[in-house]
């Protein structure tokens, strides 16, 4: 991905087809499906593994926005090892002095920018490490760390509902991260808000197989629970040829119909006694369905694709968490 994402612009206009197309599509097909339900209890994906480091920074090259990684070399890798070595020994005024001699070598090194901020904050002026952190986010609006030390900052300051907004949006860019969770649940608190730390888990696998009694290979379908809708949507888009490419391979578009058929399929009965489809429920009816998928069921699973969202889209998912996601118990 080179270019940024932005959320309710070209894509919304392609059609997405709901669960019964998908089932017309399965049933013309010139693909075996074989599809059956399985038991799942023991295999429900951990996410806390997928976490984000704040070693990139995004960029306009000759192709749009593009992710790099810091890379420091000579004497600025000297000068930011010597930081680090005097931060851990608490001498901060050391410590800044070298990450700003970093930062005059390696001007895009904005990570810096934070520990610079980082620096003032354990020394207890709050307001300059406030200001420093508001620079890193000016430079580079992807670091989650950033977000969230500012969002410290706030606190520290009074400033509840800038922190509040601030650790949101860090949690958009580093979806999975449990130390970061647990520092916006206590934000939150003070801010009067339950934020559930639950995942949106489906249940499924697919897999091609030769199946010797027929003679031909067969896309076995497996779902849990009330993921049959999902499954089948992620079996089209796999496996049923010329449907990703006629859908313009848009992985947002995939995850739309995948969770759409959730929503479709489910018994009212089942949907209340599940907060995940009762947050799906008020996304839909507020309006918020796009963020939904992506803040529930792609970010979990590739919480990189937040790097490539714009600001505003980076906003609205935050807005998303707020204002519905944290309204329903």
């Amino acid at each position: 991905m080179a270019v940024l994402l932005t959320m309710g612009t070209a894509l919304s206009a392609q059609k997405l087809h709901n669960l019964r197309e998908i089932m017309d599509i399965m049933t013309a097909s010139d693909v075996t499906y074989s599809i059956a339900s399985a038991d799942f209890s023991d295999s429900v994906y951990d996410y806390t593994k997928n976490l984000l480091g704040n070693n990139v920074y995004r960029t306009k090259g000759s192709n749009g926005m593009e992710i790099k990684e810091y890379e420091l070399e000579g004497q600025a890798a000297e000068l930011f090892d010597e930081a680090e070595n005097f931060f851990q020994k608490q001498n901060y005024s050391s410590a800044r002095s070298r990450y700003q001699k970093v930062l005059e070598l390696n001007p895009t090194c904005y990570k810096v920018i934070s520990y610079i901020g980082d620096t003032y904050f354990h020394e207890g002026d709050l307001q300059k490490a406030r200001e420093w952190y508001k620079k890193a986010i000016d430079k580079n609006y992807i670091d989650y760390l950033a977000h969230w030390f500012y969002a410290d900052a706030c606190l520290g300051l009074g400033d509840k509902q800038t922190a509040l907004r601030e650790i949101t949006i860090a949690k958009v860019l580093n979806r999975n991260n449990p130390r970061l969770t647990k520092k916006l649940q206590e934000i939150y608190k003070l801010n009067k808000l339950d934020y559930k730390d639950w995942y949106f888990t489906p249940k499924y696998a697919l897999e091609k197989t030769y199946d010797a009694k027929r003679d031909k290979d067969v896309v076995k379908v497996s779902y849990g629970d009330y993921w049959l809708g999902y499954a089948l949507v992620q079996a089209v888009w796999h496996y049923e040829p010329g449907y990703a490419e006629s859908m313009d391979n848009s992985f947002l578009l995939q995850s739309k119909e995948a969770v759409a058929a959730v929503a479709l399929s489910t018994d009212k009965k089942v949907r209340k006694k599940d907060i995940a489809l009762r947050v799906l429920d008020k996304a839909l009816s507020d309006g918020t369905f796009e963020a939904y998928v992506l803040y529930e069921d792609i970010l979990p699973r590739n919480p990189g694709v937040c790097w490539y969202l714009d600001e505003e889209a980076v906003g609205k998912l935050a807005d998303y968490v707020l204002k519905v996601r944290c309204k329903v118990k």
